[in-house]
Parts: C-alpha cells; sequence; structure tokens
C-alpha cells in the first residue's frame, strides 16, 4: 500500500520525502538514521560490561532497519568470537505484547542469558515484565538495552537504556527538505539529483537497565 502510495507521487511529480530508508524506490529523497551503528552502540555497551550471553529480540522482518539492527548484533557477536546459537534471536512485533512473548521463548531455551538488545522501546517494557515474572531483576541478573528513546522511556520503572535516534532532528529535516523542493527558487543541481538522503546519527542512551555482568 505505501509502495503504490509513493509511486503514485512520483508518476505524478507530487513532491515528498520519506522518513526512514525507502528500498523499493530509490530515487525517493528521505531521512533517516544510521540505524547500523545504532545497533552497534548498542552491542558495544553490552560487551563492555562483559556480557557474553547475549539475546536479540528484532522488529518485523520487512523493514529495512530490523535487518540494519540485526546485521550489527551479528556482526558485534562474531567480531568477539561469540556464538549465536538456535533461539538466541527472535522477531517480535514492534509491541509490548510481542517483546514479552519473545523473551519467554528465549529463557526457556537460553536461561544463561545475561543481555538482551531489543530493536525498540515498546517491545522492551514487555520484555522488562518477563524477565520480572521470570523471577529476574533487571539490570541484578538481566540488563537490557532498546533503540528509538521515546518519551516515556526514561520515566518507566527501569529507565531504559536506549539508542535515540533523533526523531525530532528526522521530522525537522523532512520538513525542510520537503519545502525546498517546493521552492521554486531551490538549488536545481539538488532537486534533480537522482537520489537525497540526509542521515542523522544516533546517540546511546545510558540509564539503569543496564549494569556489568555478575556472572
Amino acid at each position: 500500500e505505501h509502495k503504490s502510495a509513493m509511486t503514485t507521487f512520483l508518476e505524478s511529480n507530487i513532491p515528498f520525502v520519506t522518513v526512514g530508508k525507502c528500498q523499493f524506490l530509490s530515487n525517493a529523497y528521505q531521512v533517516c538514521t544510521d540505524n547500523y551503528k545504532g545497533a552497534m552502540l548498542a552491542m558495544e555497551h553490552l560487551l563492555g560490561l562483559g556480557h557474553r550471553r547475549i539475546a536479540y529480540i528484532n522488529g518485523p522482518h520487512f523493514l529495512p532497519s530490523s535487518g540494519e539492527r540485526c546485521r550489527a548484533y551479528l556482526d558485534a557477536m562474531r567480531a568477539e568470537n561469540l556464538p549465536v546459537t538456535e533461539g538466541m534471536i527472535r522477531e517480535g512485533g514492534n509491541s509490548i505484547e510481542s517483546g514479552y512473548a519473545a523473551t519467554k521463548e528465549i529463557l526457556s531455551a537460553h536461561p544463561d542469558i545475561t543481555a538482551l538488545f531489543v530493536a525498540s522501546d515498546y517491545m522492551a517494557i514487555g520484555v522488562e515484565s518477563a524477565v520480572r515474572d521470570s523471577g529476574m531483576r533487571v539490570p541484578d541478573d538481566i540488563s537490557i538495552v532498546s533503540f528509538d528513546n521515546v518519551l516515556y522511556t526514561g520515566l518507566s520503572r527501569i529507565s531504559l537504556t536506549t539508542v535515540d535516534y533523533h526523531i525530532n532532528l528526522l521530522a525537522q529535516a523532512a520538513i525542510d527538505l520537503l519545502l525546498r523542493r517546493t521552492n521554486p527558487s531551490a538549488d536545481a543541481a539538488l532537486l534533480s539529483s537522482a537520489r537525497f538522503k540526509v542521515e542523522c546519527t544516533p546517540q546511546l542512551v545510558v540509564r539503569r537497565s543496564t549494569a556489568p555482568c555478575r556472572s
């Protein structure tokens, strides 16, 4: 549905900007964050705290961001010669419920896990509940790092350590780019380019859901 709408915009010469990478429209103007770098920041943080048994809960497989974040997780584990065995990666649906269910599955298959990297803050809330319902504590028994830094993460019970992908900057960049595209006096070289991308650099925000590995 989104692909069809954007194809119509392109064919009709209607100016638009995508927020997030758009793989099926290579000539789309877009603003995005470096998901690979953000996920690597999360993994480097956990590894730096001494964690070696780290599981990952990914977002929906059809999202480009999910592929980039999962690739960073795998690259970080391989760089440290750490095994990623069956069941250490689960796919969630970017919801609290899916985070809860995925965590239960991971803990059942891998009770020795000491840290979880979670692809979204919404899922991380469910992750924390599942850890607590399993008789463990965050971050004493299991550390959690998530991705997004939505408004409530710093106010939640566990105060999530998360990757900030700067949604406000992305939104402002999208508006600025769209205004330039609709301005008759805009730089012709910019508007005639086949593709224009603005990429924001993510930042790790350390709070209270991570701690040094104790095992």
